[in-house]
């Protein structure tokens, strides 16, 4: 495994492992919990990222490795979506074999599974926050439901109405031997295949929820209660009516499996965990670190559970990032770079007091009056000069950017030289024929 952290770190570019480098230090010697990549397209965040893996995983190693503590160096990757979550995964798997990749948690309700007995070593998980809350598929993936069937009918009044669950929650799947033989599989070992404290979690939160014409409008108004009554009390009677003659005129389900799922959904981000977290496509997630922002998507609060985990290390990477300035034509069209770039600035360091940021507010104006104002700059060079370093060491405490123009000591770093002759195939010249009749006629 050594041998794999040297390849993987030898087969960075210059600019790379400088990247690299330093995300280690600000992490893993200075104690930070978050850092923002926030490189030019192109540059290989992903490549970077791989190797603050390897670097991360040989400290892991240094420390004595596997402990009962600690049985698995973890990363969980979080992107939007998951073709390209599977594609950047293999890409940051510096280990190169495929049992050190964990497919099987794509989705949060899927932390419903027990962990496995004996782990790997090395483990990279991936997670898709859109497809956990995916508002346009009520239905979600069959496992995802033959989950919440044993979560209910493990429970009595549920395994008298096993009939009814298995309709109300089949779905969209077209033949009912294929739900009948996924419910009888997981049924079998639901003991050792669903976690044992999930069961009691989930059965108080369906308590708790109470259905009502606004949380859920459809099931309210087929229960036609004057009163509030637990999503645990609806379902019971819900089970009791429908079956395989009638499961059809009911047009509950779709409201009633995503509530079910999002429910799950939240219990399972209390068993999220990792060494270390990659949050890819930061530049889309920008409502999740307006911490008083109060409209809250599900996909937010999975990333928000995440920033709040004691001791997370957290590495965001954004091929777009903020502006540090608005000029006139961006605020003309609602954009206001400097304001989002100051709360990223703040979210990255959430720790500083509020004299800080008053502080760095006055730099800030007097070097953006030196820019603007130039010609003030003959007596007041100097002090311009510190204000820049100032500020430019302050933003690389939890910021890296690299830009194209800059990208490393050799210039050429970003050409290949290819030397192939080009050879003209009789179709090449039929194809300028034609061409040139069609301009020609024109």
């Amino acid at each position: 495994m050594k041998e794999k952290i040297l390849e993987a770190l030898a087969g960075l570019k210059d600019f790379q492992l400088k990247t690299v480098d330093s995300v280690f230090e600000k992490l893993y010697v200075r104690g930070k919990k978050k850092m923002l990549i926030a490189d030019e397209v192109g540059l290989g965040k992903t490549i970077v990222a791989k190797g603050i893996i390897a670097k991360a995983f040989g400290e892991y190693l240094k420390k004595g490795g596997q402990t009962k503590q600690n049985p698995t160096f973890d990363i969980v990757y979080i992107c939007s979506n998951l073709a390209l979550a599977v594609q950047n995964i293999s890409k940051l798997n510096f280990l190169q074999e495929n049992k050190y990749l964990d497919q099987t948690i794509t989705r949060l309700t899927y932390l419903a599974y027990q962990p496995k007995a004996n782990p790997a070593i090395f483990q990279i998980h991936t997670l898709t926050p859109g497809t956990s809350f995916d508002e346009k598929s009520h239905q979600g993936e069959i496992n995802e439901r033959a989950i919440i069937f044993c979560l209910l009918a493990n429970y009595d009044p549920f395994l008298k109405r096993r009939n009814g669950l298995k309709w109300l929650l089949k779905g969209g799947v077209k033949k009912i031997s294929t739900w009948d033989n996924k419910i009888d599989e997981f049924w079998k070992i639901r003991h050792t295949k669903i976690r044992k404290d999930l069961l009691g979690k989930y059965r108080r939160e369906l308590f708790d929820f109470k259905v009502t014409s606004e949380s859920m409008p459809k099931l309210a108004s087929y229960l036609g209660y004057n009163r509030d009554i637990s999503l645990w009390h609806a379902l019971m009677e819900v089970c009791k009516k429908i079956n395989h003659n009638n499961y059809h005129q009911f047009r509950i389900q779709g409201e009633i499996i995503r509530n079910l799922r999002r429910i799950l959904s939240k219990i399972c981000l209390q068993y999220l965990g990792a060494d270390i977290f990659i949050l890819d496509e930061f530049q889309r997630y920008k409502n999740l670190i307006k911490l008083n922002n109060d409209a809250i998507s599900p996909a937010i609060e999975v990333a928000r559970t995440v920033f709040s985990i004691p001791d997370a290390k957290v590495l965001m990477l954004s091929a777009t990032p903020f502006k540090p300035y608005t000029n006139d034509f961006d605020e003309l069209n609602g954009e206001v770079h400097y304001n989002e770039f100051k709360i990223v600035l703040q979210f990255l360091m959430v720790d500083k007091p509020e004299i800080f940021w008053k502080e760095y507010e006055e730099d800030r104006k007097a070097l953006f009056g030196f820019l603007r104002h130039p010609d003030t700059l003959d007596n007041k060079l100097h002090g311009a000069l510190e204000l820049k370093n100032k500020l430019e060491t302050l933003y690389r405490t939890s910021i890296v950017r690299t830009e194209k123009l800059l990208v490393s000591n050799d210039r050429n770093a970003l050409i290949k030289h290819v030397i192939k002759p080009i050879s003209i195939q009789p179709e090449d010249i039929n194809d300028f024929i034609a061409l040139d009749q069609i301009t020609l006629l024109g």
